[in-house]
């Protein structure tokens, strides 16, 4: 890291010890949401990050490599990321992860939807049931297992996974800790 002091003067109370630390860039993945942004990544960018949605992740995928073959580059990390979401049953698990729905609405990445509110009342359009699917949305940690082997199928190298668990994120870190990461590292699971 380099140390700089900042300019002294101007309208703000100087601050005679203040420094500001810039780290040297590093290696970059980019966001993508559809196939042309994707392919772009592909060539300027070091990796992918987009989301592990099964029905658009494959497209994302091959258009981000394409980029990369065609600007003569390796293709870098592929980040995927879902969401999780842990309570002791279902029920509890759909209710603590409810207000993320509007996240899974297409409209709210392609179009200039810039108010949170909109946003979360666009999740009322997705149903219950593709929610569950999209997420990773069970009291069963064998199921988050199974989930997170799809995605590995996807071609990630990396896998992301938020924890959306409002009705208990702590419980869901320890179910993690204790089921769901042993058993994808001793390649136990459905």
């Amino acid at each position: 890291m380099a140390r700089r002091s900042p300019s002294r003067g101007g309208t703000s109370r100087p601050n005679r010890r203040a420094s500001t630390w810039s780290q040297r860039a590093g290696r970059r993945s980019t966001w993508a949401f559809g196939p042309e942004a994707a392919e772009i990544a592909g060539r300027l960018a070091d990796g992918l990050w987009t989301l592990a949605d099964p029905q658009q992740a494959p497209a994302v995928i091959a258009a981000y490599r394409r980029g990369a073959q065609a600007a003569g580059r390796e293709p870098g990390e592929i980040i995927l990321q879902g969401m999780a979401s842990w309570a002791q049953d279902d029920d509890a698990a759909l209710e603590g992860a409810r207000e993320w729905k509007g996240t899974l609405v297409e409209e709210n990445y392609t179009e200039p939807v810039y108010d949170p509110a909109e946003v979360a009342s666009k999740g009322s359009d997705v149903s219950d049931r593709k929610f569950k699917t999209m997420g990773l949305i069970s009291s069963d940690p064998s199921q988050h297992v199974r989930k997170i082997k799809a995605m590995q199928q996807l071609g990630a190298t990396a896998i992301v996974i938020m924890n959306i668990s409002g009705s208990d994120p702590v419980g869901m870190v320890r179910t993690y800790g204790e089921h769901v990461l042993p058993a994808l590292r001793e390649g136990r699971g459905p």
